[in-house]
């Protein structure tokens, strides 16, 4: 007797998350999701199946540390090259979106995935995705049923991705899930398939078990379980909990004229969680998505809720203190702020606001008479964080002033 395994490409699975906060008096309930898919050549019908954190193509050994070489212009030569080479960005933020084609056909379920990650998503029926990245110079994995595979840094996706037919692959495909076409009608065959296939995600919760190995974690899902050949995602519930975090409302109103409401999470690491997009609801309203990335979170775990609309601040310059004067060869501006912030909510809350000074980069150039009523100010950065307990229903108030002085034949944009 003996037995067989292998490892098969265009299989694997991604996690999602439900967060759910009732309030902030509330703990958060959180639901643990795989997305798993396959393409494979033949139906998992009823198998055994378990999700592991580990990667079999990733490689194992620790690399060697070679001696370092210094020239002059090395870092600075390498970075331009790379720079030169950015064109049609299409990132917003730590959001990714693009169009995954063949020629003019989009291609709908195409998996896309954060090469390293649990993080992944998939095409809509246009072959539109969006997807959220740890950084810019993550790489996305791009497959899809038939066509070669992918890889390319966020901050280079220009809009569309064009894949090109694996004629190998197309074949064995071709002749498992739609009967045999000839290689004239291949494509033609694939595509009624595909037009006949529901947008809609494959969802079972099932039971799982967690098991810890030295260095991966694996979740056997104890019921039998199955995942077609096709381009559909299959998805389970792995678990649900509920964990305590200390929350508090943050605002930047030179930039953004929101609230937005920050969970902070300890011992974190408890929780075995993998990176993925989370879908935010906060008092029984859907916030839109966030990003979970453990592999670069501290001691604290921190995760962005949204805007919360029932805090309202605004920013504004005092007129009667905004002025230039001229003296001799130089010019002072003189700029004052006051930053209101209201809580409509029937509960108090916490809110961090955050302003700045600006920094002078040249002798010329003076920054002087500064005030920030009850601000702490960090010499290095000239930031200024206001920490504010509001109670319901209440507004408070907070401001800064400073003068710039700098010669007059120079301009300087302060707004």
């Amino acid at each position: 007797d003996f037995e067989i395994s292998y490892f098969v490409k265009d299989a694997g699975w991604f996690a999602d998350y439900d967060l759910r906060v009732k309030d902030i008096a509330s703990p958060i309930n959180w639901v643990f999701k795989a997305n798993i898919f396959q393409q494979s050549g033949e139906d998992w019908k009823n198998v055994k199946m378990a999700i592991s954190s580990g990667n079999p193509n990733e490689n194992g050994v620790a690399p060697p540390l070679k001696p370092w070489y210094l020239s002059f212009n090395s870092r600075s030569n390498v970075y331009n090259a790379l720079q030169g080479k950015v064109s049609g960005v299409n990132i917003s933020g730590n959001k990714v979106t693009g169009v995954v084609m063949e020629d003019d056909f989009p291609l709908p379920g195409a998996t896309i995935v954060v090469k390293g990650t649990a993080i992944g998503t998939t095409t809509d029926f246009d072959g539109k995705f969006s997807i959220s990245v740890p950084n810019p110079n993550s790489v996305l994995e791009i497959s899809y049923i038939g066509f070669n595979s992918k890889q390319l840094v966020a901050s280079q996706i220009g809009g569309v991705i064009n894949l090109e037919q694996n004629q190998n692959e197309l074949e064995e495909v071709v002749v498992v899930g739609y009967g045999g076409k000839t290689k004239k009608s291949k494509i033609k065959g694939v595509s009624s398939a595909i037009s006949n296939i529901k947008d809609e995600e494959s969802y079972i919760p099932l039971e799982t078990k967690v098991n810890y190995q030295p260095t991966t974690i694996n979740y056997e899902i104890k019921e039998p379980f199955t995942v077609l050949n096709n381009k559909k995602i299959h998805k389970t519930d792995i678990k649900t909990f509920e964990v305590e975090a200390d929350f508090e409302y943050v605002a930047v109103p030179k930039i953004d004229k929101a609230v937005y409401l920050n969970a902070k999470i300890i011992n974190w690491q408890d929780l075995n969680l993998f990176d993925g997009e989370i879908n935010l609801f906060f008092e029984d309203e859907y916030q839109g998505k966030s990003l979970l990335n453990v592999t670069e979170a501290s001691d604290t775990l921190n995760i962005s809720l949204g805007k919360d609309k029932s805090l309202v601040i605004e920013r504004k310059p005092i007129k009667d203190f905004t002025s230039k004067q001229f003296l001799s060869s130089y010019k002072t501006e003189s700029k004052a702020y006051d930053i209101t912030v209201r809580n409509n909510k029937n509960l108090t809350v916490d809110v961090t606001i955050y302003d700045q000074f600006p920094i002078s980069s040249t002798k010329e150039i003076t920054i002087e008479k500064i005030e920030y009523n009850g601000g702490q100010l960090e010499d290095n950065t000239q930031i200024i964080k206001w920490k504010i307990n509001l109670k319901p229903k209440s507004e408070q108030k907070v401001g800064l002033k400073y003068q710039v002085k700098y010669p007059k034949t120079k301009v300087i944009y302060l707004d």
